[in-house]
Parts: structure tokens; sequence; C-alpha cells
């Protein structure tokens, strides 16, 4: 089972440069990337933000709750866009202290923001297919609450372990980094520790299969019935129009309740598929480069890094865009609160 140390080395085989932080070390690359991530991070932390005290104050139903956990989640993800940028900035300057300190909460936030994104997507998608299939069925809250807070205490604790025997087995600043910030799945030490001769293909099934292969698959379900159930809702309707009843108030009461509930199921739909596409983008690409490995890909480690980390931030990035799209009363609030915070500047 291949190990950071030994992708180090390959790399540094394969890219020698007089750089002290061989062989993460190209300039023009580096530049790019610590800009890119930055813009992405800091656009993605002001978006969720906006959502997060948005959803805080109106969560009044399931769906608009689990919003609000996913979009706080998506703005831890801007955090770690910004941290990320922030070590790519030490390697820039050979900053070897200040990459040293920073790797650490690093990569606790960048592990743990990218799994639970991953979990809440499914949540959001599962529970709005149960309300689907299941007109009548209630969510008990506090049963949803401890899902919610459970998993990523999980994660935390997982992250945690995993730092910890980062810095006891690879004493060298080019593994950390390799194994922190490039490429951070969490659990890997963990069965290295525990199941040293574990073969490839179990490895990569436990990394990449169990937490994002298979929530893909579970998103790919709700989408269909998402689908189906808009379909056969539009049917309905049209067939209504024809045999439409006097109005009456019970009428449209039920038609403006009707119309809000295809309205969020579109909009839970369009979540899931931008989530289904980045997720699979991700590990798709991930395991190709992990277990296939060629070593004579230019750039190969930079492409490993957008894989694990960029697809993530873009997926933080979509929801928020579809979110404010589809929500007029969401709208309203962000255009108020700008010409609030515009007119505080005028004079």
């Amino acid at each position: 089972m291949e190990t950071p140390a030994t992708m180090s080395a390959s790399f540094q085989t394969t890219f020698p440069t007089t750089a002290v932080m061989d062989p993460i070390y190209d300039f023009n690359l580096n530049v790019v990337i610590t800009v890119t991530i930055f813009l992405l991070g800091s656009v993605i932390l002001v978006l969720n933000t906006f959502l997060c005290f948005y959803y805080y104050k109106k969560n009044a139903i399931v769906y608009e709750k689990l919003f609000f956990l996913l979009s706080a989640v998506d703005a831890t993800t801007g955090l770690a866009a910004l941290l990320q940028s922030a070590t790519f900035i030490g390697i820039l300057t050979n900053t070897k202290a200040f990459v040293s300190v920073v790797l650490t909460v690093t990569y606790v936030i960048s592990a743990v923001s990218f799994h639970v994104s991953v979990f809440y997507n499914v949540l959001l998608a599962v529970c709005r297919t149960v309300v689907l299939s299941c007109p009548f069925f209630k969510f008990k809250l506090r049963i949803l609450y401890c899902i919610s807070a459970f998993y990523p205490v999980v994660m935390v604790m997982l992250a945690v372990y995993e730092v910890n025997s980062v810095y006891i087995n690879y004493h060298s600043l080019i593994d950390k980094i390799m194994f922190l910030i490039i490429s951070p799945l969490c659990g890997s030490e963990l069965i290295h520790n525990y199941y040293p001769d574990f073969n490839d293909l179990g490895y990569y099934l436990l990394l990449l299969g169990i937490p994002f292969v298979l929530p893909s698959l579970i998103c790919l379900v709700c989408c269909i019935c998402a689908t189906i159930y808009l379909m056969r809702a539009t049917k309905r309707d049209s067939a209504r129009k024809k045999y439409r009843m006097k109005s009456s108030k019970t009428g449209e009461n039920l038609r403006r309740r009707r119309k809000t509930n295809s309205r969020a199921t579109v909009t839970i739909l369009q979540l899931s598929t931008a989530f289904f596409i980045c997720n699979t983008l991700y590990f798709t690409t991930e395991f190709t480069l992990q277990a296939w490995n060629p070593g004579h890909i230019p750039h190969e480690m930079y492409l490993v890094y957008v894989a694990a980390n960029v697809l993530p931030f873009l997926n933080s990035l979509i929801n928020p865009v579809i979110l404010i799209n589809r929500g007029t009363h969401l709208q309203k609030y962000i255009k108020r609160h700008l010409e609030m915070f515009s007119n505080s500047f005028s004079f």
C-alpha cells in the first residue's frame, strides 16, 4: 500500500527542482492555486454566511433546517480554502515554521468539512425523498439533530487521530504536506496502523467507496425519485386545470402548498445533482490517480490536489448560488442587506 512517504519520493524523482520545498514547488502553479483558492474561499465564506443568518432566523420546516446545516458546513469549507491558500503562501515564501503550525488546523477543518458536507447533502436528499414517498410522515427533530451532530463529532475525532498519527509516523515536512493538504483522505492512517497488510483494493474502497461513492449512488436514486414525482405532479396539475373547481380559500391554499412543495423539490433536486456531479468527478479522479499512479503525468501532484480539494470547493460554491437563485425571499433578504451596507458608506 502506497504511503505519503513513497508518494513524495516518487514525486521528487519525477520533478527534480532546486527549491527547498521539493517536490511541492512549482512557483507559477503555486501562485495560480494560491490566488484561485483564496478567491474561492472568500466567495464561499461570504455567500454561505449570508445563508446561515437567513436560515437561522427562518428555519421553520425540516428542509430549511437542513439548508442551514448545509450552509454552515459550506462556510466552514470556505474557511478551509482560505487556510489552504495560507499554507501555499507559506510554501511560496519557504516559511517552514508557519506551514508546520497551520497544517494541523487546515487538515482537521478540510477533512471534517468535506466529509460532513457529503453527509448533509445525502441527508437532505433522503429526507426530501421520504417526504415525497410518505406525505404524512413527520420527522422527529430531536433524532434529526442527534444524527446531524453525531457524524461531525466522529469525523473531528478521526481527523485528530489522523493528524497525530502523521506527526508520529512521518517526520518530513513534505510527507506531512502530501498527506494533510494534497489529498486529505480521512481514515488512511487508521487503516494503515491497525491493518498494515490490507490490500490496495480494499483500502481504496473503504477510503473512497463508503464516504463518497455510496453517497453519490444514494443521491442518484433520490434524484430519480424526485424527477418521477415532479413529472407526475405536472401531469396531475395539467389534468386538474381542465376540471378546476370554483375558486375557494381551501382550493387556493392547496394549490399554493403544492406549488411550494414542487419548488422545494426542484431546489433539492438541483442541489443533489450538483453534489452528484462534483462528488463523482472527485472520487473517480482520486481513485484513478491513487490506484493507478503512473508517476509520469506532468504535475500529477497538483492534479491530485485539484481533484481532492477544488471539486469540493466548487460544490460549496454552487450550493449557495442554487439556493439564492431559487429563493425569492432570500434574494430580497440579500438585496436589503446589501442596500443597508451601501447606504452605511454613503454621505
